[in-house]
């Protein structure tokens, strides 16, 4: 079947698309009119659009009367809202949100809600909700008597059971969100599947590999894999690496080792990586057809045991940084995230025989994690790179941390010293090594006259 929909009549495709396009989230949206009654309606035209700015997205109808609801006039009007999260525990609550109150009565007061403060907008927020975001209205879009509302997400509260402190990920066997179907309609979200990681994805990028192969001898794969579980360092570090990705070149890809620690900032993780990484290398046997493989962790964690495990050149991040460094400059300085780690720094660096060219290793105390919060770290980074040139003299900087890889350029710019980050360090060895192989392979080298 199917329909043209300028044949249609607005019933009929409000119908369609309501019965399709399922579960939708719910936005429990509480506002604050000029005479101070707190307002709560449901709405399930939302969704959350975007991270970098944190914004969200509520589509309000006018009522059949031509006139605005309650809830996009306060929102125009003050210009804050707060969207409640739903879940099963409040779901019977929201629903009767739906009722046509006047503009004088609070749903609050009618179902029993329980108002707590907001930290940065006028309207309160809902005890009882799960999560809470804060918003500003950002902008919005006006479609005949539709009202497109961008909010952007100021503060979000979650109840304390429902995220790992450590992890920010979201225990889904005491969440327990509801969705929107269709009239009274809803759908529970207990009833879930996983599937392996981007399965699909990776069997077509190996077609495409082995099609490139066949096509060009130079395209490769060099591969990078983050021994740490925290996503948000590996999508770091593939930012980091996007100026070495080019036209032609090698294909540089990333992943994370989700079987690994949040943070490696110890020993005891060091130690227990190997294992890890020789599972996640036979689950996963294409990678094992890389042209190279890059470990993503200053502390080198796995190194020997892969290079004992695989086929392929396998590139310690570490090593590579202290060879870049001293290939840079005579004295170079190491800004490592915890006091804890220096000791087995120094370890590698004597190994390598560049003792002498190591003018200094200082922390900044910030766990792997916590790299995240921009501005503590990057002080941080700034005050100890002050710190190994001004007092140490060093010439060169390494950031002695994979998770560290957003701060290198503005770290540069600040200290006037060449930064490395040592994931770029290792790829760059590594897009060196194999540009020196194609070139041999290809018959391309000039013989002595």
């Amino acid at each position: 079947m199917q329909w043209n929909f300028a044949e249609l009549d607005r019933a009929r495709r409000y119908k369609l698309l309501v019965g399709l396009v399922v579960p939708r989230p719910i936005a429990l949206i509480t506002s604050v009119n000029a005479a101070g009654v707190v307002n709560a309606a449901r709405f399930s035209f939302f969704n959350v659009m975007g991270d970098e700015p944190p914004i969200v997205i509520v589509s309000i109808e006018d009522r059949d009367s031509g006139a605005m609801k309650d809830s996009a006039r306060n929102i125009g009007e003050s210009g804050e809202f707060v969207v409640n999260l739903v879940d099963e525990a409040i779901a019977e609550k929201m629903h009767a949100c739906s009722v046509d109150y006047p503009a004088t009565v609070s749903e609050i007061d009618m179902l029993g809600f329980t108002c707590e403060p907001s930290a940065q907008v006028k309207p309160p927020r809902l005890a009882e909700a799960p999560a809470a975001l804060e918003c500003t209205l950002h902008s919005r879009i006006d479609i005949d008597t539709r009202h497109l509302l961008i909010g952007q997400v100021r503060h979000l509260h979650v109840r304390d059971e429902l995220i790992d402190r450590l992890t920010l990920r979201v225990n889904m066997d005491i969440y327990h969100p509801v969705g929107r179907l269709f009239a009274n309609q809803y759908a529970r979200t207990n009833d879930r599947f996983g599937l392996e990681a981007n399965a699909y994805l990776e069997r077509m990028a190996a077609a495409a590999r082995t099609w490139q192969t066949q096509e060009s001898s130079m395209t490769q794969t060099i591969f990078v894999i983050n021994p740490n579980s925290t996503r948000a360092v590996t999508e770091h570090i593939s930012l980091a690496l996007e100026p070495f990705r080019v036209a032609g070149g090698a294909t540089i890809e990333c992943d994370t080792l989700l079987s690994g620690p949040p943070g490696i900032e110890s020993q005891a993780h060091v130690d227990g990586i190997s294992e890890k990484l020789i599972a996640y290398f036979e689950a996963h046997p294409q990678r094992r057809a890389s042209a190279a493989v890059v470990l993503a962790c200053f502390s080198d964690p796995g190194f020997h045991a892969m290079r004992e495990t695989l086929d392929c050149p396998v590139y310690g991040s570490a090593e590579c940084a202290y060879l870049t460094a001293a290939a840079t400059a005579d004295r170079f300085g190491v800004i490592s995230i915890l006091s804890r780690a220096i000791a087995r720094h120094k370890r590698q660096v004597r190994l390598l025989g560049l003792e002498h060219k190591l003018a200094e290793d200082l922390a900044i105390e910030i766990g792997v994690v916590d790299l995240a919060q921009e501005d503590i770290t990057f002080a941080r980074m700034r005050e100890v790179g002050m710190t190994l040139k001004t007092k140490h003299g060093a010439k060169v900087v390494i950031m002695g941390c994979a998770g560290m890889a957003r701060y290198r350029a503005r770290l540069e710019e600040v200290l006037d010293l060449p930064v490395i980050d040592p994931t770029q360090a290792a790829v760059g060895i590594a897009l060196g090594q194999l540009l020196a192989r194609n070139v041999a392979q290809s018959g391309c080298v000039r013989k002595a006259a």
